[in-house]
């Protein structure tokens, strides 16, 4: 599934304080494109970076759609009338 998924996108940065040993290998072969390394900011850091943040609101926006109806599925509401289900 992390392989196909256009859903799913990983932003982290080189020097990542939660990446051990080959992550960034594993990463890079599974989700090719999909995959932004910044060379450092630490974990949660490149949120100081007014292009970073840019890069993820682009990817929320672009998927903003998908995002709402499976939060929606996820709710038990339909995405198109705001009702829940019964």
């Amino acid at each position: 599934y992390l392989r196909k998924s256009s859903k799913i996108g990983v932003m982290t940065q080189a020097d990542g304080l939660i990446l051990g040993p080959g992550d960034l290998r594993f990463l890079r072969k599974t989700l090719g494109q999909r995959l932004t390394v910044y060379p450092h900011g630490g974990h949660l850091g490149n949120l100081n970076y007014r292009v970073n943040v840019g890069d993820m609101l682009e990817f929320f926006h672009d998927h903003e759609e998908a995002a709402l109806a499976g939060i929606c599925h996820g709710l038990g509401i339909n995405a198109g009338t705001g009702r829940t289900r019964q």
